[in-house]
C-alpha cells in the first residue's frame, strides 16, 4: 500500500511539473515544438505516467474483485 502511495504521489509532482508543456503538445505540437517545447520528450514521460497509473489501478481493481469475491459467496 505503501509503494501505491509513493508511486502516486511522484505520479502527481511530475505531472504538476510538465502540466503547461503537455498542455501546450495537447492542443497543438507544432506550435509547441516551435515554442522551444521538448515534444518527444513530453509525449514519452505522459506514457510512462499513464503506464503506470494504468498498473496500479489494475492492481486496486484486483484486489477490491478478490474482496469482492471473498465476501459475496458469505
Amino acid at each position: 500500500v505503501a509503494l501505491m502511495v509513493v508511486c502516486g504521489l511522484v505520479m502527481l509532482f511530475v505531472l504538476s511539473r510538465i502540466w503547461i508543456s503537455l498542455l501546450r503538445v495537447t492542443l497543438q505540437a507544432e506550435l509547441a515544438r516551435v515554442e522551444g517545447v521538448p515534444v518527444g520528450v513530453i509525449q514519452v514521460i505522459f506514457l510512462v505516467l499513464l503506464a503506470v497509473m494504468i498498473a496500479l489501478a489494475m492492481k486496486m481493481v484486483g484486489v477490491l474483485l478478490i474482496t469482492a469475491l471473498l465476501i459475496i459467496p458469505a
